[in-house]
């Protein structure tokens, strides 16, 4: 009965830790696809972004706010439900780059998302209970040169 006790509490403890990490891991890849596809989106703002000095277009605060929507609740529109716990889109910015290929250089834009979320755990305030460790901030963060089309 002692081995007993002393093994399935480590066995249970084992199971929560995999649970969590799953779940940490499933959370994740749900803001990255959203982070991305909020990129995708602005990078494709027809005429939003002037080429090549890579500055912001009139419409440039509604397409961010549709972006944002977007990252948050997985829809363009205002008011849906957030995907993850209490998403945050950090930074949303166009920056000019230069890439260089055979010898040749060419200027570009590039958008620029970064999100972060709180992760959910099974316990609550706490990764582990009975010890109080703070939670998980998950970020994503993706670039995607400005297409325009």
């Amino acid at each position: 009965m002692v081995e007993f006790a002393l093994i399935v509490t480590l066995l249970v403890m084992l199971v929560f830790g995999i649970t969590e990490l799953g779940r940490a891991l499933f959370q994740w890849n749900t803001l990255t696809k959203a982070v991305v596809t909020g990129t995708r989106y602005m990078a494709r703002a027809n005429g939003e972004v002037v080429n090549p000095d890579c500055t912001e277009g009139a419409n440039w605060a509604a397409f961010r706010d549709r972006a944002e929507n977007l990252v948050k609740t997985g829809q363009t529109a205002s008011g849906g439900t957030e995907l993850l716990n209490a998403i945050t889109v950090t930074t949303f910015e166009v920056l000019p780059r230069q890439f260089s290929y055979s010898g040749n250089t060419k200027n570009a834009c590039v958008i620029n998302i970064v999100a972060q979320s709180e992760f959910d755990s099974i316990f609550g305030g706490s990764i582990i209970p009975f010890i109080n460790l703070d939670l998980i901030t998950l970020t994503a963060r993706t670039e995607e040169r400005y297409i325009g089309e």
